[in-house]
This record gives C-alpha cells, structure tokens and sequence, in this order.
C-alpha cells in the first residue's frame, strides 16, 4: 500500500499508533504536506520521541506544521532529510521555543543554505544537539 495522505488519516485514527514514541517513513513521496497534517493532528498527545521523514514530499509548509502540532513537541530526534525544504524552510523550526529537547536533526539534501545554518546556530534546541547532518546542501 502506498502511503497517500488518506491513507494516513486512517493509520492515525488506528489506535495501534497510539504509543508509538518513533515513527520512521521513508520515500512516501505522495505523503506531502497534506498527509503529515493527517498523520500527525495538531492537539494530539505530544508522544513522539524520533520521527523520521526522509523523501516523503514535504516543504517548509510540513515544518511549519511540526513546530505548531502538539504531536511533534517532545521530538528528540527529526530527520527530514531529502525534503526540498529550501533555503528558508526551517525558519518555524528555528523559532520554535518548545524544541529545547532535540538532540538529533537531520537535513541531507534539503536546501539549506548558508543564512539557514545562521538560524540553526541561533535556534533554541541547538546548545543541546549532539548531532546534526548537512550533507549535499
């Protein structure tokens, strides 16, 4: 089955997903902007502790959503790499307050730009990263 943003509103409704703490999809290109929002509703329980996205279509739209939905509050490891973020994708990310607990944040192949990694420097969450992987920016 492919993972389509219909088809994730259906996993996020399964009540299995409940006490899932990591979560890793990779290359579900059709997932997108839309299927995260489905996926991840904001309000739900902040009980994601690693979330894992590589290749599945997203934008800087996506990151916003990730720094607003309650779901993705309690992130300590994001890898969205392989997303075309772009150069100012991560700005929400960046100007979050409540992502204090990252330690880990991959962004291969995303566009990230030289300003960006100014923003990353200057964000919150980066006295306390431990790892951070730029490679093919």
């Amino acid at each position: 089955t492919v993972l389509t943003p219909d088809t994730a509103r259906g996993l996020a409704a399964d009540p299995l997903l409940g006490p899932v703490r990591r979560l890793a999809l990779t290359h579900c290109r059709q997932l997108g902007d839309r299927g995260l929002r489905h996926l991840l509703p904001a309000g739900g329980p902040a009980r994601l502790e690693s979330l894992t996205l590589v290749g599945c279509g997203l934008s800087d739209r996506a990151v916003w959503w990730l720094s607003a939905a309650g779901p993705a509050a309690g992130l300590r490891q994001l890898d969205l790499s392989d997303n075309p973020l772009g150069g100012d994708g991560l700005l929400p990310l960046c100007r979050e307050d409540g992502r204090a607990g990252l330690r880990s944040l991959a962004l291969r192949q995303c566009g990230v730009t030289g300003p960006m990694v100014r923003h990353l420097t200057g964000a919150t969450f980066w006295p306390n990263l431990t790892e951070l992987d730029l490679q093919f920016n």
